[in-house]
């Protein structure tokens, strides 16, 4: 039973996780990683949950999950409480990104135009898949790959794509 739901980001921050419940006796948690960057959790570094710092005492990983432990937190009961919680960064600790490199979150909601100049809709989501990402738009699921996707302007938040033939008539059927 869901006893909590997740709380809000705080403004400026970014989600890099989501406890998914207690690990442990001693106030540990597992953590659902939401970020391509897994150093974020590790040993010394700040996460905020609901606003407040928290400092990773330890980390360990089992089957793509961070079990952690954090300060102030030591109980399995304080752990269960913060079931369903985000892990969150201030943005501005964003890693820097090689050219051609992107996070997934900034290109949701970029406006993605054809070869001829007709703007098709808007990037609905990011699917990760073992070849490559997918952009989701119009229900449609686009190859994020140079043959696809010939340009990304996230200053004029617009995703320049080449469609082919099918690409989206089956999402519109």
């Amino acid at each position: 039973m869901r006893t909590r739901g997740p709380s809000a980001t705080p403004a400026g921050h970014v989600t890099v996780g989501q406890i998914v419940g207690p690990q442990g006796i001693r106030g540990g948690f597992r953590v659902d990683c939401l970020t391509d960057f897994p150093e974020r959790f590790d040993e010394g570094k700040t996460v905020y949950i609901d606003g407040k710092p928290h400092v990773i005492a330890s980390v360990s990983w089992h089957k793509g999950q961070a079990r952690v432990e954090i300060d102030g937190v030591a109980t399995v009961e304080a752990a269960e409480a913060l079931r369903w919680s985000y892990l969150t960064v201030p943005a501005e600790e964003r890693p820097r990104l090689g050219k051609g490199e992107y996070i997934a979150t900034d290109l949701i909601g970029l406006s993605v135009i054809d070869q001829h100049g007709t703007t098709i809709g808007r990037v609905e989501d990011v699917m990760p898949s073992p070849a490559h990402s997918l952009l989701v738009v119009n229900g449609a699921l686009v190859p994020a790959v140079k043959q696809f996707v010939t340009k990304v302007d996230i200053e004029a938040k617009a995703i320049h794509i080449k469609v082919i033939p099918g690409l989206f008539e089956e999402a519109e059927g």
